[in-house]
This record gives structure tokens, sequence and C-alpha cells, in this order.
């Protein structure tokens, strides 16, 4: 079984904050998993009224995003292709 990529910790003021952090790798690179991922968190967001603002942030020390692996565009389905253009337009 893989380990998570994203982690969600949520204050008691309802503000989550994502963690990225690509286990075993010195950077982080978005990766199929990792939008599966945020897209399970962007549902539960929706869904969960207690919930009122994400935040994305790194769990490397000195970077945020190194990139994407582009190859796995070619076999994501819509929404999650969706969601990584939406990411990258709001960057």
């Amino acid at each position: 079984m893989e380990k998570n990529i994203l982690t969600l910790e949520i204050n008691k003021d309802g503000v989550g904050t994502i963690v990225i952090d690509l286990p075993g790798e010195k950077l982080n690179v978005l990766k199929r998993q990792a939008l599966e991922e945020l897209e399970e968190i962007i549902v539960k967001f929706e869904t969960d009224e207690s919930l009122r603002a994400l935040v994305l942030i790194s769990g490397k020390e000195d970077s945020f995003l190194a990139g994407a692996d582009i190859t796995m565009f070619a076999d994501l389905p819509l929404t999650s292709y969706f969601l990584a253009s939406m990411i990258h337009v709001n960057l």
C-alpha cells in the first residue's frame, strides 16, 4: 500500500491545512496519486460545512513543488484533469 502524499489537518476554526510530502523523495512532484488524494479532500471540503478554508503547504523544508509527472495526464479521468488545470491556473 502506498503512503499518502497529502495529509489534511483541520484546526478548531475550520481551517484545513493540506500538507504535500512525497515520501522518500527530496522534492515534491505532482503525481496522479496526489491529484486523486486532493480530489478526495476537495469533496470532503464541499460536503463538510465545518470546513471554512483550505491551505496547501509543502512538507519539504526548502521547496513546494518541482513540477508534475506530465505523462500521467494521458490517463487521467476528466475530473482529475480539470482539477490539475485549476491548480495550474490558480497558482
